[in-house]
């Protein structure tokens, strides 16, 4: 039963299939079948879990030939035979410095569906799950990225739902731009790949025992910003396709700057120059010509090189600026949960051309603001931020010390990670917020400030470094790195507690659309975000009061700068 499951199935098949023996073990469950429009999808059944897996189910047609460097195309043919065995995952679509072991191919678009065993015929929530990577890796075979932790936890508590995952193309196959691509309409095609995998869970998932009008998407980092820009889709046009978001490092401002048109012509001549389709009478017919393992290190190459792959304003699509919408309340009114690490920034100052973080002095500090500023942020503005966060190591990220970190971090590391992570992470989470708010719609802010034993001390409460608490995989299964690893053992079990509380809560929202009903006693009510009194709740797995609020005022005044200027920007 087992043989053609994945990798990460494959390693942890003790834990999550029972097998059968004559002595006495219950016998073999019949593998759950499900029928949809495409015809039937054959999955997996888990006894020790007691669950349902149908994994790398194809949502679209594969991106391959013509539809390469193509907006996706719905599925509109029956499986060969009329059964599609859901039995493994897909393949990964290519990304550059991935992480895990996947097999990767250009046809990876593909979805897997987590049930609890026997609600075929129910109607229960969903929760979809969308991996980050930067918009350049990242798969949904990630061990990380599990549902059967989060499902299980659900079943616990009282309040199945269903998890699902999917792929989305990344790099230059999700995110090349340019003149010949804008004037065909081709543009943010990995963003496409995520809607059209909505549309197709809202034609589906009551086939599989869930219910299309309750479902929450959440994501980390590129993962959660990409659920941001779906909440602004089309102008905030509400097409009832999600009822809940949650954004973990992510938020509904974009971090950096939108793509625009004269950078994405850059990298597009240096493409077809590479792959010899620069005098090609059509260069975007001759490189969906090219073999995909020619262009593979060619857009590898490139990304080392400094290609950025970011979405772009379309005017259709991603209709304007993020920050114009929020400010102007354009944007679909469902309950959200975003939040932001203590030290978001700290691991996007990394140089890897010199193997060192952050900058040694003010030029070269200038020298990184106006590359990500881009041509828009003023000179003035700049030196604004430069006035705002001086080189104090005491009020950088991460704070508290006046200890300058030794090589490889440089001496204004801090400084300019105190930057990233505001820029970047927090004042975005603080503009989300107000607009929710300022709509009437809930909105419930966190902020994660658990320093976990596996990450180096001098980056702090680091970028999507809660991702297992919130998945509640406490035994740290098919993890590299073990964030439950503590002494004494009492500071271990405050940090599981906190996972159990944080996972319980997510449940919370998927089912009921407010983290508040998760059933652990003494913990305060996480607040509802007001403008008059803006608040966070805290997770903080290093005091025994592990889940408290605080207000969100935090460097008010070099956030409000950010929120104030974040049109030039170009967020």
């Amino acid at each position: 039963m087992a043989s053609r499951l994945s990798t990460f199935l494959l390693v942890t098949a003790s834990v999550f299939f029972s097998t059968t023996n004559a002595t006495g073990h219950k016998p073999p469950v019949a593998p759950p079948q499900v029928t949809i429009r495409n015809g039937t999808v054959r999955g997996v059944h888990s006894s020790e879990w007691n669950q349902d897996y149908f994994l790398g189910i194809p949502y679209a047609q594969p991106p391959v030939g013509e539809l390469r460097f193509n907006n996706p195309k719905h599925l509109d043919t029956r499986y060969p035979g009329g059964v599609f065995n859901a039995t493994s995952y897909g393949d990964r679509c290519f990304g550059v410095n991935n992480t895990y072991p996947s097999a990767e191919s250009e046809d990876c678009l593909t979805l897997n569906i987590v049930r609890p065993s026997g609600c075929k015929d129910k109607k229960l929530p969903v929760f979809v799950w969308i991996y980050g990577g930067g918009f350049n890796m990242g798969g949904s075979s990630n061990p990380m990225y599990n549902l059967t932790y989060p499902v299980e936890q659900s079943v616990k508590l009282g309040k199945p739902f269903i998890g699902v995952s999917f792929n989305y193309r990344v790099t230059a196959f999700g995110f090349l731009g340019g003149t010949p691509l804008s004037n065909a309409g081709i543009n943010n095609m990995g963003l496409r790949d995520q809607r059209l995998f909505l549309h197709w869970l809202q034609e589906n998932i009551a086939a599989f025992g869930g219910d299309p009008k309750r479902v929450t998407v959440g994501g980390e980092s590129a993962g959660g910003f990409s659920m941001g820009i779906h909440s602004l889709a089309y102008n905030g046009r509400n097409d009832k396709l999600f009822s809940g978001i949650i954004m973990e490092s992510g938020s509904a401002l974009l971090s950096g700057r939108y793509s625009i048109l004269p950078e994405l012509d850059q990298i597009y001549a240096i493409l077809v120059g590479s792959v010899g389709c620069g005098a090609a009478p059509d260069t975007l017919a001759c490189l969906r010509q090219i073999p995909y393992e020619y262009l593979v290190p060619v857009i590898t190459a490139l990304q080392n090189l400094g290609a950025i792959w970011r979405p772009v304003v379309d005017g259709d699509f991603i209709a304007d600026l993020s920050s114009r919408q929020l400010k102007t309340g354009r944007f679909v009114k469902v309950p959200i949960l975003v939040g932001a690490a203590t030290d978001e920034g700290t691991i996007f100052v990394y140089d890897p051309s010199t193997a060192t973080y952050g900058v040694q002095d003010d030029a070269q500090l200038l020298e990184v603001l106006q590359l990500d500023g881009g041509p828009q942020a003023s000179n003035a503005t700049l030196a604004k931020i430069m006035d705002l966060y001086p080189d104090n190591p005491v009020i950088g990220n991460p704070a508290g010390s006046p200890v300058r970190f030794s090589y490889p971090y440089l001496s204004q590391y801090k400084r300019v990670s105190a930057i990233a992570t505001d820029g970047f992470y927090v004042s975005g989470k603080i503009l989300t917020t107000r607009a929710w708010a300022k709509a009437g719609v809930p909105a419930y802010a966190w902020r994660w400030n658990t320093l976990l034993p596996d990450h180096p001390f001098q980056l702090g409460v680091t970028h999507a470094s809660d991702l297992s608490f919130w998945f509640g995989n406490v035994d740290g299964v098919s993890q590299t790195l073990d964030s439950y690893n503590l002494q004494p053992l009492k500071r271990r079990q405050n940090y599981v507690k906190l996972a159990k509380l944080m996972s319980k809560m997510l449940v919370s929202f998927v089912s009921d659309s407010t983290p508040n009903h998760h059933g652990v006693p003494g913990i305060p009510t996480w607040p509802v975000y007001s403008l008059s009194n803006p608040k966070n709740i805290v997770f903080d797995g290093n005091t025994t009061v592990y889940a408290y609020p605080e207000p969100d005022t935090f460097r008010i005044k070099e956030n409000n700068f950010w929120i104030d200027h974040s049109e030039e920007f170009y967020h």
